[in-house]
């Protein structure tokens, strides 16, 4: 699963709501380990509904002396079986205008405004005896990778990997054969990278199948200015 279709599937609140199909769930469990974005909603939605929970208060500031529920039509009217699909109801919808919906709108205009992106070059594959490009990147902003991708027949496709100085993956993107003809550039949201050393790692996926074949890694420095 990549993270168009989770978004297209609303994998995120169907996971919080114990609603995706078993092999559904394996496959955004999956991605969202790789996905910051993701995770960043799953951690918040799991605090949303821990919060609900705990304090299953309205949303909003009602005056006083107005009632949501008119005494003479208690909850207890509902049905056993309406009850919790009432409210699983009224928890996506919560759910997704208090944190879905304003995040995607955020990342819309950002995408969709002018910005000047900074941008880190990682050229000739095989030079590891460089010196580390550095660049610098807005906290919540997002930076560009130019890498050079080395067309080989052997290889079906390519991966590149984003690692932390401690060898946690942060994400990996796929390459297509076609698109590793040309120069790379991969749009990277700040918070997906590590404020300081990073790697990326490029790997072939062998046209006559099997794991994928590390090429090359590239290290650079990121600063992230608040």
């Amino acid at each position: 699963m990549n993270h168009d279709e989770a978004i297209r599937e609303q994998a995120v609140e169907r996971y919080l709501l114990g609603e995706l199909p078993e092999d559904a769930r394996a496959r955004f469990e999956e991605h969202f380990f790789d996905c910051a974005l993701c995770a960043s909603d799953l951690k918040d939605g799991a605090m949303f509904v821990d919060a609900l929970r705990l304090d299953p208060q309205p949303v909003g500031s009602p005056q006083p002396n107005i009632h949501l529920v008119a005494k003479r039509h208690p909850v207890s009217w509902l049905r056993p079986w309406l009850a919790p699909a009432l409210a699983a109801s009224l928890l996506v919808v919560a759910y997704q205008n208090i944190l879905v919906l304003p995040g995607l709108r955020h990342r819309v205009a950002v995408a969709q405004a002018p910005a000047v992106m900074n941008n880190v070059v990682l050229a000739n594959i095989d030079a590891r005896g460089a010196d580390i490009p550095k660049l610098n990147a807005p906290a919540h902003g997002s930076f560009l990778i130019s890498v050079d991708v080395p067309s080989e027949t052997k290889y079906a496709s390519y991966l590149c990997a984003l690692y932390n100085a401690s060898g946690g993956r942060l994400w990996q993107m796929p390459i297509t054969a076609q698109q590793a003809e040309n120069t790379v550039s991969l749009r990277v949201p700040t918070d997906s990278a590590a404020n300081g050393s990073n790697e990326l790692r490029v790997l072939g996926v062998p046209s006559t199948g099997g794991s994928p074949v590390e090429i090359g890694r590239y290290r650079f420095t990121l600063q992230v200015s608040q």
